[in-house]
């Protein structure tokens, strides 16, 4: 699996893109990872780039990430995933409802679809 994110303070934005085939380790280092960078703002909304992933997780592993993100509290705004393979849709799907209560996930298979949930053209900030 490869990871990047990059965070855009002047648009409150937050992207980052997977490839590859994540193991649930690896999507919880990630997550840390993002979350303990000094730039990082809880404010901001969020694009996940998932459409380059061969996702292999399971259901657990995606509950297992939905926990601990429900417990770390530090995601608060709205989050788009961008997916686009049948298992990463469903995978997503899964965790916009479990963390419902705490952060709003809204899925789309396209850049477009993601411009239409934030309100801009998103392609500039893709990775």
């Amino acid at each position: 699996m490869v990871y990047r994110y990059k965070i855009y303070q002047d648009r409150g934005l937050i992207v980052y893109r997977v490839d590859g085939k994540p193991e649930r380790d690896q999507v919880a280092a990630m997550y840390q990872a993002l979350v303990s960078d000094p730039a990082y703002d809880p404010s901001y909304q969020g694009i996940a780039d998932w459409r380059h992933v061969e996702s292999h997780l399971t259901r657990e592993d995606v509950a297992f990430i939905a926990d601990m993100v429900i417990e770390d509290q530090k995601l608060q705004q709205l989050w788009v995933g961008l997916v686009s393979l049948p298992m990463s849709t469903a995978l997503a799907s899964i965790y916009s409802q479990k963390v419902s209560e705490q952060h709003r996930v809204e899925i789309c298979s396209s850049p477009e679809g993601a411009s239409q949930v934030l309100g801009y053209d998103v392609k500039p900030y893709l990775l």
